[in-house]
């Protein structure tokens, strides 16, 4: 991936990437009908590297250019929405990516927050 200014490297997402977050339902079913979406625009750059934290920091571009960091969950779960895997899905994906328990729920709420965020 290309460099930004002040950024020394970045790590690609090991896995399949989505572009976003946004919420969608195939039925008015169960959370495991749940279909996260992704949301055009939105670039994927990965683990940003010398940014002097002791929690990783990752990046994304937003469609109107605005370089927005996100926590390594919120990334793991970026990634591993592609419009078509359920809630569930998604996170058995986040799960084994992120190396804790995600289910269903948490990836809802993720969904929900991201969606109604700034």
């Amino acid at each position: 991936m290309g460099r930004h200014a002040g950024q020394r490297s970045v790590e690609p997402p090991a896995g399949p990437a989505g572009d976003g977050l946004e919420s969608g339902r195939r039925t008015a079913g169960p959370s495991n009908d749940c279909v996260p979406r992704n949301t055009a625009g939105l670039e994927l750059h990965g683990r940003f590297h010398g940014a002097g934290s002791e929690e990783p920091v990752y990046t994304v571009r937003r469609s109107d250019g605005q370089v927005v960091e996100l926590s390594q969950l919120l990334y793991h779960a970026v990634c591993a929405v592609d419009g078509q895997r359920t809630s569930e899905q998604v996170a058995a994906r986040v799960s084994a990516s992120y190396g804790r328990e995600v289910d269903a729920e948490d990836v809802e709420f993720l969904v929900t927050v991201t969606a109604s965020a700034p």
